[in-house]
């Protein structure tokens, strides 16, 4: 779907897999070769439907050329956070607003369980066999490639096409949390079969669990000397994300409210809870295997004992982030109108639009949420930011300010004929002239390449408006131009009273069309070549 960067890691990580059983098994080689071509055809052929248009939005989109490194190693994996794959909540969580490492928190996790760690590594004490090291060499390169900028290595990546084009390193754990996953199981299998010939496994396990509840006891009678250090730790981070810019306003607020101990306290219980966590589950699996040995009739439960106590693991860690309400309510709620043929913008800083309300007043925004952006809109988009009369182009008639209060704005009609046989210049360049600070939209129309003045602005109604058409009723008296503010894109066709009509950039990023007069209907029809060509080969 819209999320290509998961298929393409897991055909890296199936090749990696399909290049393990080829050398370990000494497979005859031509056969399967054959056996991988057939397969890489099968896949593209199918998904080609996708594929095609996907690839189209790319080259035109500010990934097109690649991203910056800074981009490309957004939300790296910082190697001290791999604590966090024992103890999740070690650097807080965002869910009481005690993160205190950078990044966003779920991109970061990678919790797997207790005991899903604790029989991985029985598999990889006991069971040193050629798929065990595959797993291990998976489980290494899932997590050098999440390091992102903290792996030197990194940068080889900015060569590498459609992996320059990805953010977020860190989602490449994605196969960390699938190895350890395969690690459990071998390590399950092994404990089952040769529970008998486990002392030394047992002894480790006792380790550990001496070594949990030791650190427990010391973290809770250095409780105070603890919290006092990470109150400087935590003043110290806070004094850091002002200098870099605002902190969230909750954050503020509850720092205003309670002081930094609300942020510091609630991190060591966490600590404590998950370091608790990790102690439960060992010990359970002591119990287990001490009960096996007493009545080895029960060895049969033992895989279902270990899945109850992993899912509670799972179960009482995960509920917490499903479903939830906010700790400290916003004393600013956006009102919107009840409908609205124009657009609306809010700042980056605005984020209490409800989306679905939006959708249920059928009013759309010309922001909004895109990890993809079209190249052109984005450099218009940034440059209406600081000129809001540009918004006019946008269709925008609704533009929020930081307190939510909607500021009406004239603006341009979403489509509307503009009079003018006068073309003033000819050959410019459409962004160049729109940015220009004496640019009137209302006086002058850039379209293709040519600058034509308005004579007169006539609204247009729109009798059918949807995802990949719209008709609209025209009757002008004289040619002239028909503009729609909805955004130019390859595949978007035009049909003037039946006929067939070409497409033009107006203003840079929007649908314009030259016509004669007395026309009456002018449709505009969404059928890309390259979805139909796709869905041709699929």
């Amino acid at each position: 779907g819209s999320q290509p960067q998961i298929p393409i890691y897991t055909f890296i990580a199936s090749s990696f897999y399909y290049l393990y059983r080829h050398f370990s098994e000494k497979t005859d080689y031509p056969r399967i070769l054959k056996t991988a071509v057939v397969t890489l055809a099968m896949f593209l052929g199918i998904s080609a439907i996708q594929i095609l248009p996907a690839y189209e939005m790319l080259k035109l989109s500010v990934r097109g050329n690649g991203l910056s490194y800074d981009q490309l190693t957004s939300a790296s994996l910082p190697p001290v956070q791999l604590i966090s794959l024992i103890l999740p909540e070690f650097f807080g969580t965002s869910l009481d607003y005690t993160k205190w490492v950078a990044s966003n928190f779920w991109e970061l996790s990678s919790y797997t369980g207790m005991l899903t760690i604790i029989l991985a590594g029985i598999a990889l004490l006991t069971n040193r066999d050629k798929l065990t090291f595959f797993y291990l060499t998976l489980i290494a390169f899932s997590i050098l490639y999440a390091f992102g900028k903290f792996n030197p290595f990194f940068d080889v990546v900015s060569y590498i096409p459609f992996l320059n084009t990805f953010r977020i390193p860190s989602r490449f754990l994605l196969f960390f949390s699938f190895s350890i996953s395969v690690l459990a199981a071998i390590g399950m299998n092994k404990f089952l079969s040769d529970f008998q010939k486990m002392k030394s496994i047992k002894k480790l396990l006792s380790i550990l669990v001496v070594i949990c509840l030791i650190v427990m006891a010391g973290s809770l009678l250095a409780k105070q000397k603890i919290l006092e250090l990470a109150d400087l730790l935590a003043q110290q981070r806070l004094a850091e994300a002002e200098s870099d810019g605002p902190i969230s306003t909750t954050v503020s607020t509850l720092l205003e409210q309670h002081g930094v101990r609300y942020f510091t306290d609630r991190i060591f219980n966490h600590i404590i809870e998950n370091i608790a966590t990790l102690a439960i589950s060992l010990l359970a699996l002591m119990a287990v295997y001490k009960l096996v040995q007493v009545k080895s009739n029960l060895k049969k439960f033992i895989p279902w004992l270990i899945i109850v106590i992993l899912l509670f693991d799972l179960w009482t860690f995960g509920l917490k982030y499903n479903s939830r309400t906010l700790d400290v309510e916003y004393e600013n709620k956006i009102v919107l109108p009840e409908k609205s043929d124009y657009r609306i913008v809010s700042p980056p800083e605005i984020y209490l639009i409800d989306e679905a309300e939006l959708t249920k007043r059928s009013i759309q925004r010309f922001d909004g949420y895109y990890v993809a952006k079209l190249d052109d809109y984005d450099k218009f988009y940034e440059a209406a930011r600081v000129r809001p009369n540009l918004m006019k182009i946008g269709n925008v008639a609704y533009y929020f300010v930081n307190n939510g209060t909607a500021i009406l704005q004239e603006s341009l009609p979403r489509a509307f004929f503009a009079y003018s046989s006068n073309v003033t210049i000819n050959n410019v360049d459409q962004f160049t002239i729109i940015t220009n600070e004496d640019f009137d939209p209302e006086k002058v129309l850039v379209i293709s390449n040519r600058l034509a003045e308005i004579a007169a602005i006539e609204p247009l109604n729109i009798i059918s408006y949807e995802a990949n058409s719209v008709e609209i009723e025209v009757n002008n008296k004289a040619e002239g131009y028909l503009v729609l503010l909805d955004k130019w894109y390859p595949g978007w066709k035009v049909y003037i009273d039946g006929k067939e009509g070409s497409i033009s950039k107006a203003y840079g990023i929007m649908r314009g069309v030259e016509i004669n007069s007395n026309i009456t209907r002018v449709k505009f029809s969404f059928a890309p070549e390259t979805f139909k060509i796709g869905s041709y080969i699929t």
